[in-house]
């Protein structure tokens, strides 16, 4: 019998359903995931190949100072970073560029590979669970990862044991709220990816709650801007051409100064207003920042 992974109870509907594949919901606690379910046994590489990984949105180039700022906002000093579902390293080359010490984990052995090889950084070949950590981290991130993962709450749970008190623990996910994906058949297609690719769907206050149950103190909740508020921002800026202009993030505009450590937020009353409006009209991404207790 099919039990939900956070509450394990069987009863659920079905809210969306592609080929074999079905999405449902939980009768009991709301969460949302695929079915079949998928297991550790099911080969990942099958799906995180050369092919998923050449797809256009892993190509474009991808700009690392908001992540940073994520990052670095609540950590008063440098210290051990993991991310988990690394890909194929990129943001671990960002942030060991800017001092800290960085872990990779990664099950795709294509991502792996080019992780090791081409971006010299240190990535286990695996899942977590099988992750032989020697040291506590300061932050462990995953981004575009969690939906991924089969045992989530383990996940949440072996983080927490992983983390120094106080560590902070950042998630970016899809949100199945997203006012986007209603407009956008691209962005619907890349959140309801199924076949095995995403297997959980989730909305910030599912996340939050599962978060707090397993000992978290959530600090922020940071909901994506619509897709053609950001696309109308860039064109703006490219236009300008001015390089001085300021990076937009979730909520507000950051500074570029990119050699600072804890770059701080410049929020205008603009972005106060945008960050106001996306609690309504909310992007397809939101990253949760949560911190150990």
């Amino acid at each position: 019998m099919v039990q939900c992974e956070y509450c394990h109870y069987s009863g659920y509907r079905i809210i969306y359903q592609y080929k074999t594949w079905k999405i449902v919901k939980c009768r009991r606690c709301g969460c949302r995931y695929t079915l079949p379910k998928i297991s550790k046994d099911f080969d990942l590489n099958n799906i995180y190949n050369s092919d998923y990984y050449n797809q256009s949105f892993f190509l474009e180039e991808v700009d690392y100072l908001p992540a940073a700022v994520e990052i670095e906002k609540y950590c008063s000093k440098k210290g051990r970073l993991l991310e988990i579902g690394c890909w194929k390293g990129d943001l671990l080359v960002f942030m060991r560029q800017r001092g800290w010490d960085v872990q990779g984990v990664e099950v795709s052995e294509f991502a792996h590979q080019y992780a090791v090889n081409q971006n010299k950084v240190p990535v286990f070949l695996g899942h977590l669970e099988d992750y032989p950590a020697d040291k506590k981290f300061d932050v462990i991130c995953l981004y575009q990862a969690f939906e991924h993962l089969y045992n989530p709450v383990y996940i949440l749970q072996r983080c927490y044991e992983l983390l120094n008190k106080g560590g902070i623990l950042l998630i970016e996910v899809p949100n199945y709220n997203a006012v986007d994906i209603r407009f956008s058949r691209a962005l619907k297609d890349i959140t309801f990816t199924v076949e095995g690719g995403h297997l959980f769907f989730y909305t910030p206050a599912f996340l939050k709650k599962q978060l707090k149950k397993n000992g978290f103190k959530v600090l922020e909740v940071d909901r994506y801007y619509l897709n053609a508020i950001v696309n109308y921002y860039n064109k703006r800026k490219s236009g300008k051409n001015n390089k001085s202009e300021p990076t937009i993030v979730n909520g507000g505009e950051i500074e570029n100064a990119t050699n600072s450590f804890q770059l701080k937020r410049q929020i205008s009353w603009k972005g106060k207003l945008m960050k106001k409006i996306s609690r309504f009209l909310p992007g397809w991404k939101f990253t949760i920042i949560a911190r150990k207790t």
